[in-house]
């Protein structure tokens, strides 16, 4: 169909803004689709119309909703004639708008559609629709389609209900004493039903080994198979696992990569796949398999309900697998020291065997036992800590912890865990997992409950260096993709703006002070793209004697034209008789150069002034740089030093300037600090030794 050139006049606009409204506040589709079909033949001007909704995964029959149908329309027993349904049928499979002649006038069907994929039509009988009114109806008609699919995903698929339903079910289950067999029966049923599968894979990872699983499949009419250990080596599962997001195959005895031992349940068709990830935490502990789904293919309302779901799952799974991996610890123990079973010692073995802080606590929150490594966090010996009630021996403090575990566990029978963070005596934080697991006597009540604290600073660091890693790794496809592009004509202006310099006579200085801004302004756009390469290769750095005084007053003359038209006075205050710093020039210009730069940014254009001081002390160098500009918000100091990242308004940073001084100052084996308060300025301070470590480190290999 032809696109118009017309726009939409005042007329269609109100149309399109009514059925909006109609549609957005009715809370019944046969409604909805009722007032939007009245609607549309009023403004279309057209006495009959009819909406007609096929069968699909969502609906099991035909719905149909008329306006002064037309007779031809329909048959005696209400159901459609034969042209109609051919007239419907050729409109859902091409998505075009066709006519159809009738004795009472011209029918038009025109696809309702939600994502470009028709899911219904609408019916019109009249005069012929012009092209203007069949654009304007295949707006109408998305409007409609994304309305009516909104209506099916919140009463057909996994509905809201349904999840609700195996949330409570997870929860009952596991504060209560049932058999684990009995609840992952439950729960997987429920699960089953909801998707309206044929079955269900569950593969959980055994051990830390990656190849090694236990499979097991759960048929809807049969329940739970027999398990078996596998190879989980190979399959579309494994490869579902290993990318760690949901995943849809269709067809899939016919997948390039398929295992059949491992993707398929014999005695079913096996027709699709719907593959999700079991994460807790972020740890990868299996994958469930979900095959021959009647709502296959899930849209995106499924396939979050469906993550849901399998979340709550996986820590169910998770918490079994660890008690029972407690309990598999505490009988290997038990069978090592039978007699001394019901002994402190055995326990002792058990907790200083593992490197984590291990303590147990009873139901009057008196400690019964320690490890060796949690009493000397506590600073304390582990005779003064047993029998003290936890939150005093432990954390000197008189009242129960806030968030505590142990009150949960106790209450609730069931495992909990929570994250927090403390402070060392250096302001450095130390980040903790903790998890408390109920002890329960020969009743099943729960008696004690034991905590299990480790600390994890070390791989939240490693998570934050991984996410740093894949932004340079960005940044350096960018650069090299961009660097050669820019250069050459940067290159081209700069010597052309110096060849035309020298043809200039020398008494038309205002030529000249014009040429030399282009000249520098190539220079500059080149310095960026130079900084750009710089994150994403190494550089090469010479490291010399430098006077470190000289390097920041060569930055201040080449920025001296940024401050002949602004009102903003600089204090520069050496340090005396500092000695050399070995370093690279050339880098430490850049640092003076950006936070220079970045000061008279932050000043903008009112007054204000910008005080440079430097000194040594102690084997360092130490820089000053202070402005009296609006500031850096609290919230954004934490990330100002990230490529591309920038606190300036649109179009006056690239976000570089800091992460390039960052990089040169680590270079030079120092640091750099910032502080910053809002309204009153910024002072950012560069600390440099006398010589990079790495120089130090060749001359001591080299003696």
């Amino acid at each position: 169909m032809e696109v118009s050139q017309e726009k939409m006049g005042e007329p269609e606009l109100d149309l399109i803004e009514k059925l909006d409204e109609v549609l957005s506040a009715s809370n019944s589709m046969q409604s909805a689709m009722q007032m939007a079909l009245d609607l549309i033949c009023i403004g279309m001007k057209r006495p009959s119309g009819g909406l007609i909704l096929p069968p699909n995964s969502r609906q099991e029959n035909i719905i149909k909703i008329w306006r002064q149908a037309d007779p031809a329309w329909c048959k005696e027993d209400g159901s459609l004639a034969a042209q109609v349904t051919g007239l419907i049928n050729e409109v859902m499979a091409t998505g075009r708008a066709k006519e159809l002649a009738g004795s009472s006038g011209n029918t038009i069907g025109v696809a309702i559609t939600n994502h470009r994929t028709p899911i219904g039509v609408l019916l019109l009988n009249g005069g012929a629709v012009s092209a203007v009114e069949r654009d304007h109806l295949e707006v109408i008609m998305r409007l409609l389609g994304r309305r009516i699919r909104g209506y099916q995903a919140n009463t057909a698929t996994i509905g809201r209900e349904q999840l609700l339903s195996i949330l409570r079910t997870t929860s009952s289950a596991q504060s209560s004493n049932q058999n684990f067999d009995a609840v992952k029966t439950k729960l997987t049923a429920s699960l089953v039903n909801a998707a309206k599968a044929q079955g269900m894979i569950l593969i959980l990872q055994v051990g830390q080994a990656d190849d090694k699983a236990s499979r097991q499949v759960f048929l809807k009419k049969l329940g739970w198979q027999e398990a078996s250990s596998i190879q989980f080596t190979s399959g579309l599962l494994k490869g579902c696992l290993e990318q760690g997001e949901l995943t849809q195959w269709s067809k899939i005895d016919e997948q390039m990569g398929v295992n059949p031992s491992i993707d398929l349940i014999q005695g079913t068709q096996n027709h699709s796949l719907v593959g999700v990830p079991l994460l807790v935490s972020g740890e990868k502990i299996g994958v469930l398999g979900i095959v021959d789904s009647v709502l296959f293919p899930l849209d995106e309302v499924d396939q979050s309900l469906l993550t849901t779901v399998t979340g709550t799952l996986a820590n169910a799974f998770n918490n079994e697998l660890n008690l029972e991996k407690l309990k598999s610890t505490n009988d290997e123990l038990v069978s090592k020291r039978i007699d001394a079973a019901n002994s402190r010692s055995a326990l002792r073995v058990l907790f200083e065997s593992i490197p984590f802080s291990f303590y147990i606590i009873n139901q009057d929150f008196r400690i019964v036992a320690v490890n060796t490594v949690r009493a000397q966090q506590a600073e304390a010996a582990i005779p003064q800590l047993v029998g003290k009630v936890c939150y005093e021996g432990l954390f000197r403090s008189q009242k129960i912890c806030p968030g505590c575990l142990v009150s949960t566990t106790l209450e609730t029978g069931t495992n909990s865990s929570r994250e927090k963070r403390t402070w060392l005596k250096n302001d450095t934080p130390s980040d903790w997992e903790i998890n408390c697991y109920p002890i329960k006597d020969g009743n099943g009540n729960t008696v004690q409950a034991i905590l299990v604290e480790q600390e994890v600073t070390e791989r939240r660091r490693l998570e934050a260096e991984l996410i740093q890693s894949d932004k340079l790794v960005a940044t350096g496809q960018l650069a090299a993709g961009v660097a050669h592009e820019i250069n050459n004509p940067l290159a081209a202006i700069i010597a052309n703006a110096q060849m035309l310099m020298q043809d200039i006579p020398p008494e038309n200085q205002d030529m000249i002070e014009a040429v030399k801004l282009i000249e520098l302004a190539g220079l500059r756009a080149s310095h960026v793209v130079k900084n750009l390469l710089g994150l994403a290769r190494k550089e090469e750095y010479d490291f010399k004697p430098v006077d470190l005084n000289e390097s920041i007053q060569d930055a201040l003359s080449l920025l001296s034209h940024e401050f002949v038209a602004r009102p903003i006075a600089i204090r520069y205050e050496r340090g005396l008789n500092l000695p050399p710093i070995t370093a690279s020039r050339e880098h430490l210009e850049s640092i003076w150069i950006n936070l220079i730069m970045n000061s008279i940014e932050a000043i903008n254009d009112e007054s204000g002034a910008i005080e440079i001081n430097t000194f040594y002390d102690e084997g360092n160098f130490y820089v000053l740089i202070k402005d009296t500009g609006a500031g850096i918000p609290e919230e954004q100091l934490g990330r100002i030093f990230e490529p591309f990242y920038t606190t300036k308004s649109h179009h006056r940073g690239t976000g570089l300037g800091l992460s390039v001084v960052k990089r040169i100052v680590k270079a030079h084996s120092g640091s750099i600090q910032v502080d910053s308060e809002l309204g009153k300025g910024t002072t950012f301070t560069v600390i440099l030794p006398e010589k990079p470590a790495t120089l130090i480190e060749e001359e001591d290999s080299e003696g």
